[in-house]
């Protein structure tokens, strides 16, 4: 091996190295802002929304979905952990700086625990080698949202090496050596545990904002001004490739007018003045 390869993979592994501290040492709290969000999102909700149901009788339901959502492979919290949040949860009690509290407490384990699979997975592909992939696995590995929590630390220490091992056969399967499979998955932990670092205290309201919206139905959601942004970029870009001009009055947006001989034009389904609702991936329009 070269001195130059050799510094480029020691630069590589310093980058990612920091890039993990990064993400372990962020700090989430929330503030009077979010608490204020929370409760006026909770008061049109209860008081607009077609179910007319109440804060305290969904929100177990809305701790459920929060965790579901944070954990919906059942690899990070331990079932005890789940039976102590839902009995700190008092249903009766409306106070958002302590529901909030709760949930934050409940992301820093999260992050706590996904760092220490981070740790344990990310050592055991730098000794790739030695990996027993004849080793008898759990079942369901593959989709275990309705499997099971773990019982203790030891449990989940078992689990996420089988789940590394089973990535590791997969990709072996698929024709990759054991240095290409190793270099393949390190660099997929890598950038999955990097959600931590472009994760933000606003995101974390976000996210349990939604899970108490979900809560209410399943097509009842909170876009926050960021998220709204995102999906009007997302959409427009969407729009304007197929040869859509596109207008929007800050509530609607509207095809103004469609460019002669597009893709837009010749489908025959567009015509100008009609509104934009969503856009459907390819699979959906099948």
């Amino acid at each position: 091996m070269t001195r130059r390869l050799k510094f480029l993979i020691a630069a590589l592994s310093s980058l990612f190295l920091s890039y993990g501290l990064l993400a372990e040492n962020t700090e989430y709290s929330f503030n009077d802002e979010h608490i204020k969000l929370a409760n006026e999102i909770i008061g049109i909700l209860e008081n607009h929304h077609f179910t007319k149901k109440k804060y305290g009788s969904i929100k177990l339901e809305a701790l459920d979905s929060f965790l579901d959502r944070l954990d919906p492979s059942r690899s990070i919290f331990l079932e005890k952990e789940i039976n102590d949040f839902t009995d700190d949860f008092d249903p009766t009690i409306n106070d958002q700086n302590a529901s909030l509290e709760k949930a934050f407490n409940i992301f820093g384990l999260y992050r706590s625990r996904y760092s220490e699979r981070y740790r344990l997975q990310k050592r055991l592909l730098s000794e790739i080698q030695n990996l027993d992939l004849k080793k008898k696995k759990g079942k369901g590995l593959k989709d275990r949202s309705e499997s099971k929590r773990k019982e203790t630390a030891e449990d989940l220490k078992v689990l996420w090496e089988d789940l590394l091992i089973n990535d590791v056969i997969q990709l072996h399967l698929n024709g990759n050596d054991l240095n290409e499979t190793g270099i393949k998955l390190t660099k997929r932990i890598d950038n999955q545990f990097n959600f931590f670092e472009r994760t933000t205290s606003d995101d974390v309201v976000d996210l349990y904002i939604n899970s108490i919206a979900l809560s209410y139905g399943p097509h009842t959601t909170y876009m926050s001004p960021k998220r709204t942004e995102d999906f009007d970029i997302d959409m427009s870009l969407s729009l304007e490739g197929i040869g859509a001009l596109l207008s929007t009055d800050g509530l609607y947006t509207t095809i103004s007018s469609l460019v002669p001989g597009g893709p837009a034009e010749k489908s025959d389904k567009l015509k100008p003045n009609d509104r934009i609702v969503g856009v459907a991936q390819e699979t959906e329009m099948k």
